[in-house]
């Protein structure tokens, strides 16, 4: 049994599909980049069509697929445009940070360490 959604509740979800592939386009004469899929485009925007209890309803009425309200996996499922763009940032740019924090000097380094709030024991 469904229940209507209501004003103040999600309207859509945004899923991870690894079989959706977009590539970026490649002018005449231009070299690629890179080979891979552009991330972003694995996140496919579906529409709530209802919810249970437990879960909200998301695909066609007829065989609807169900997203849990609470503990659904945030690497697969999330709730707003915010989240995806926030997910999409951090697989962009974790790695090229991570290696930069790798170069800092010690000065730098204690400055990273104060701001993230990380106390050394010596």
């Amino acid at each position: 049994m469904t229940a209507p959604i209501l004003p103040d509740q999600p309207t859509h979800v945004w899923v991870f599909d690894v079989n959706r592939r977009v590539y970026p386009k490649i002018k005449p004469g231009e070299l690629p980049l890179t080979g891979s899929p552009i991330y972003r485009e694995h996140w496919v925007k579906h529409l709530i069509i209802g919810q249970t209890p437990r879960s909200w309803l998301i695909g066609p009425a007829r065989k609807p697929t169900k997203i849990p309200k609470r503990g659904a996996n945030p690497s697969l499922v999330l709730f707003s445009k915010k989240d995806v763009d926030d997910n999409v940032w951090l697989n962009d740019h974790r790695y090229r940070v991570q290696r930069l924090i790798l170069t800092l000097s010690p000065e730098k380094l204690r400055q990273v360490a104060e701001l993230i709030g990380y106390e050394a024991t010596t």
